[in-house]
């Protein structure tokens, strides 16, 4: 079987394979993140960073830039609670043609530290006395992993998208990992030689698998439906600016938010 080597291998390009490599790399410490995707995030996902986190990125010199990518403020002051008419078809609920998100506000909260008493110098909130970052970030991955990729590839790291995680094994002679790859593009096997192998392929991780890590998997028991759409409601949501709308109805009955 060909095969490549490299000091540290990283498996997985999201958020925690992105930033370890960028993390590495400002230190001057250099391999290779691979991942089984054609690219960086096509879709939000997470997107509320924590100060603790742009601490850490402000270390290395890219907190102003994921401040300047996100955002603050009136969009991710409040969570919201507002009514939503459903009707039921064939035992699946379905919003009503012609519906709007401009229904019944049940309620609204500050949120993410926005609350003016948590917030503000001149009150030393602590939300501002914990940290030399101007407050809590709504950064969507599709905004953050290329920053974070194009941070450490040109600072040296090399990445390898569309590459598939097989499966590793040591090397009784030197101890050195084999990890067994699959190239997407050409279908074709092979080899990458290394000395650190890094597992940051997601909650269904196979080098975490391999490993048969122990890990606590605690289930809530709810049911979660994700929808990516695009469309204009600016007209809907000049007066309802958000984090989270929460949708539902007031019934005991209704399981559905």
């Amino acid at each position: 079987m060909p095969s490549i080597s490299t000091e540290i291998l990283i498996v997985g390009a999201g958020p925690a394979g992105a930033s370890l490599a960028a993390f590495l790399s400002s230190y001057g410490v250099t391999g290779l993140m691979i991942s089984a995707a054609p690219g960086t995030a096509d879709t939000p996902r997470a997107h509320i960073t924590n100060l603790s986190a742009l601490d850490a990125l402000r270390d290395i010199g890219v907190a102003d830039e994921c401040y300047r990518l996100g955002h603050q403020g009136e969009y991710t002051m409040h969570y919201r609670w507002c009514k939503i008419k459903f009707q039921s078809l064939t035992s699946i609920w379905l919003m009503v043609s012609g519906e709007t998100l401009a229904e019944q506000e049940y309620a609204r909260i500050y949120s993410w530290g926005n609350d003016p008493k948590r917030l503000t110098w001149e009150q030393k909130g602590d939300y501002a006395a914990a940290s030399p970052n101007p407050g809590v970030l709504d950064l969507p991955q599709t905004l953050l992993e290329p920053m974070l990729v194009r941070f450490a590839t040109n600072k040296g790291f090399k990445v390898q998208f569309n590459t598939q995680f097989l499966s590793f094994n040591r090397r009784k002679t030197d101890n050195l990992y084999l990890a067994t790859v699959q190239d997407r593009l050409r279908d074709v096997e092979y080899e990458i030689v290394c000395k650190y192998l890094f597992g940051a392929d997601g909650g269904r991780s196979l080098v975490a698998s391999q490993l048969s890590l122990p890990m606590t998997i605690g289930n809530g028991g709810a049911i979660a439906t994700n929808v990516h759409i695009r469309c204009d409601i600016e007209h809907l949501m000049k007066v309802r600016q958000g984090n989270l709308h929460w949708n539902l109805r007031l019934k005991r009955d209704d399981p559905w938010m």
